[in-house]
């Protein structure tokens, strides 16, 4: 089967024309606004029988709540107003701690996770939480695109010899690079969605719980942008996707 070209032309680097203090105070009013919507329906729970007709509404109101948390969460993500100094991080160690944030929606699919990291340490300057971040996501989304299948996590490092254009339209300087890929063999992208995937509020996950805003992989485009890296993805359908995060080689 043919391997679907990844055309998408478009840069996102500013496909938000806000500042990342507007991003950061939506984000923080979602929140104050969420606090009653999440606690609130564990109260009616405890005035309520368990076999009360009512109970399908309080769960009605916390799946919406859990999904404005989770939309809520990406627009933080955007925002860099927050952010530590960077820092020298192992990149494995980053790998291990986002599978672990992400462990028990990952088991929900069923899927099966191995991680295959480099004997030397891997090191890059970043934002640990924002890197973390990023490879949760694509963990979640492979999971996501994979029930029951399986996931393979590789970091090491990498030796590029010409200049490479990867999915985003943008190219890779030559050079050493490190990297991480998360690969699936689940669905796999169609041309459609490959050529709309790193777009915000692009989405595959119409009607699948926890419903997003399509702000996954848009978020991790702009925490990659925000180390002086890139995103890379190459994808066949009914067969799966291979998404790559590469960054600087800062040594070990």
């Amino acid at each position: 089967m043919a391997k679907t070209e990844i055309k998408s032309d478009a840069v996102i680097h500013d496909s938000f024309n806000v500042t990342d203090i507007f991003l950061g105070q939506v984000a923080h009013d979602f929140g104050n606004i969420l606090m009653p919507l999440l606690t609130y329906p564990q109260l009616l729970r405890m005035s309520m029988d368990a076999d009360s007709p009512d109970i399908d509404l309080v769960e009605g109101i916390e799946q919406a709540s859990s999904d404005i948390e989770h939309i809520t969460r990406q627009i933080a993500a955007l925002s860099t107003r927050n952010l530590d100094p960077m820092r020298q991080l192992e990149l494995s160690k980053m790998a291990v701690k986002a599978l672990e944030a992400v462990k028990s929606r990952v088991d929900a699919t069923g899927v099966h996770v191995e991680l295959h990291a480099s004997a030397e340490p891997v090191m890059v300057n970043g934002y640990a939480d924002q890197l973390q971040a990023a490879i949760a996501n694509l963990i979640t989304n492979a999971a996501d695109a994979a029930p029951g299948g399986r996931i393979d996590i590789e970091v090491g490092n990498m030796e590029i010899d010409a200049d490479r254009k990867v999915a985003t339209g943008e190219f890779m300087p030559a050079g050493r690079w490190c990297f991480v890929s998360v690969k699936d063999n689940g669905s796999g992208l169609d041309a459609e969605a490959a050529a709309e995937v790193f777009n915000p509020f692009y989405t595959t996950k119409k009607g699948q719980r926890p419903r997003g805003a399509g702000l996954g992989l848009c978020v991790v485009y702009r925490t990659q942008h925000l180390h002086n890296g890139f995103v890379d993805c190459s994808s066949v359908p009914g067969e799966g996707s291979c998404f790559s995060l590469y960054y600087p080689d800062n040594g070990s």
